[in-house]
């Protein structure tokens, strides 16, 4: 009987936070938690192995991936460069069609 009366005398009258969402340390141990969990890590890494990114500074190894996928024979019939003129220009026009015609 006295155990009841102190739970309804200390009902509405919390100590703490309600859930560990409201904690901030408590965040913040699970999140390094998680960060330090090994499956964590592996998952993040396969997911991440494939990827490579070139610095935009390195342009030696930008050309020469350009310079290699130029010289396969895979996509010899693509054409290089799309040029953007404008509609009046015939002079460029027919100097693309020329080198169409000569390059057939």
């Amino acid at each position: 009987y006295k155990y009841k009366l102190a739970y309804e005398k200390a009902k509405g009258k919390h100590i703490g936070f309600r859930s560990l969402q409201d904690d901030p340390k408590l965040v913040h141990f699970m999140h390094v938690a998680k960060l330090q969990s090994d499956r964590e890590y592996k998952k993040d890494y396969e997911k991440s192995k494939t990827k490579y990114n070139t610095p935009l500074d390195m342009f030696g190894i930008t050309a020469a991936k350009h310079s290699q996928e130029i010289a396969s024979n895979i996509d010899y019939k693509r054409l290089i460069h799309h040029y953007i003129t404008p509609p009046d220009s015939m002079n460029l026009e027919l100097a693309k069609n020329m080198m169409n015609i000569q390059s057939d």
